[in-house]
């Protein structure tokens, strides 16, 4: 999306100068001064907005809560801190901010997966995933 906008600014600015290079006689038949139109043109492209191209990337944050099978781990606590890990990750990498957490299951945006642990004990490890721009 970003790389079509970007072509786009680059051929609507091509354009404009192909425009004034073509039209500079007219221009000059009806005594249009080479300033004045410097000026409507580059006034033209004043609000044209520069592309900024923002880079994203898609971070992984992980939490491993142990808990029996009787008495597992709270699912919304194991999500956040996986969330934070994240966060965590993502502020080491150098990133601006948080553009979106992906969706992982039905109803959140981390998954969780077990793990089994001696006899009785469990490893609840959950996992989110996020975009964030650089």
């Amino acid at each position: 999306m970003a790389q079509r906008f970007v072509f786009w600014l680059t051929s609507l600015r091509y354009l404009s100068e192909v425009w004034l290079i073509l039209a500079w006689p007219k221009i000059s038949e009806d005594h249009m001064t080479p300033s004045r139109v410097t000026f409507l043109l580059c006034a033209g492209l004043v609000f044209v907005p520069v592309a900024a191209v923002a880079s994203t990337i898609s971070i992984e944050g992980t939490a491993a809560l142990s808990g029996g099978s009787i008495n597992p781990p709270d699912p919304v606590e194991g999500c956040n801190k996986a969330k934070m890990n994240a966060e965590e990750k993502a502020s080491q990498a150098g990133t601006v901010r948080l553009i979106s957490w992906d969706r992982l299951s039905n109803d959140s945006d981390c998954s969780l997966s077990t793990q089994r642990v001696g006899s009785i004990g469990y490893y609840f490890i959950f996992k989110a995933r996020g975009q964030f721009e650089q």
